[in-house]
């Protein structure tokens, strides 16, 4: 193959590769959101914080123990924001880890990690029922391109 020919193709293969989705950078979501999730002034140690934007879905991250979360992928525009924390509620009845065979229950559908000796479960911290529907949640912000910061107190 000639030199003039494998340029020619490489040219092509750099084309095509510009008009295959997801291959233009330009066409990533470009919104990202940081920040912390506390209530009175004490951080919330778990739970999920969800970016709802009419037409285009829900965007959420997971609250770290340390209070804050990250949301990537998130397109330009309005949203309101909710917060819940029962995913990190303990089951009721369940019971307390003994000690005994890795991965015995716990109680009623609850298995304790077997390969975690020091495994503590989320801190659960009740909140406003209010911040958990997209329908009453205070919460709202505008996100342009970029990382953006949003710090949420809860009650």
């Amino acid at each position: 193959m000639s030199k003039m020919r494998l340029l020619v193709s490489a040219g092509c293969a750099a084309a095509l590769l510009w008009l295959v989705p997801g291959c233009d950078k330009s066409s990533a979501a470009p919104a990202r959101v940081v920040g912390s999730v506390s209530k009175k002034g004490q951080p919330v140690k778990a739970g999920t914080v969800s970016f709802h934007v009419t037409g285009a879905g829900v965007y959420t991250g997971n609250i770290k123990d340390d209070g804050t979360y990250v949301v990537t992928d998130l397109p330009v525009g309005e949203y309101t924001v909710t917060v819940e924390t029962e995913s990190a509620k303990p089951a009721a009845g369940k019971t307390e880890y003994k000690g005994g065979a890795k991965g015995q229950r716990e109680g009623p559908g609850q298995q304790r990690p077997g390969n975690m000796p020091d495994y503590k479960p989320p801190e659960y911290v009740e909140i406003n029922k209010k911040f958990s529907d997209p329908k009453t949640s205070p919460l709202k912000t505008t996100l342009s391109r970029g990382e953006q910061k949003f710090n949420i107190e809860v009650d």
